[in-house]
């Protein structure tokens, strides 16, 4: 099972695109699944969880092979690079 954290934004549609249908699966991590689901593209599922908070992260991560990284801080509404890009890849990792 592949997970792309951040699979919504900008790089991680493109990511899953290019990674849908792969063997084992593509799980995407993100805050709001619904809103998600219209990405559905060979996604094999979406699960709720947020990188900035550790104890969301487990059932994303049960079963999983690879962990790509598509997430950032920068841009509208974001949190900045501490918190999004320095603290949630060290949960993630």
């Amino acid at each position: 099972m592949i997970l792309i954290a951040g699979g919504t934004g900008h790089l991680g549609r493109e990511l899953s695109r290019v990674l849908a249908g792969r063997a084992g699966g593509l799980r995407i991590l993100t805050r709001e699944p619904a809103k998600a689901a219209n990405a559905r593209d060979g996604v094999t599922e979406f699960v709720k969880g947020d990188v900035r908070d550790r104890s969301s992260l487990a059932p994303a991560l049960a079963g999983v092979d690879v962990v790509i990284s598509a997430i950032t801080g920068f841009g509208p509404g974001g949190q900045g690079p501490l918190a999004i890009d320095f603290e949630g890849n060290r949960n993630l990792i």
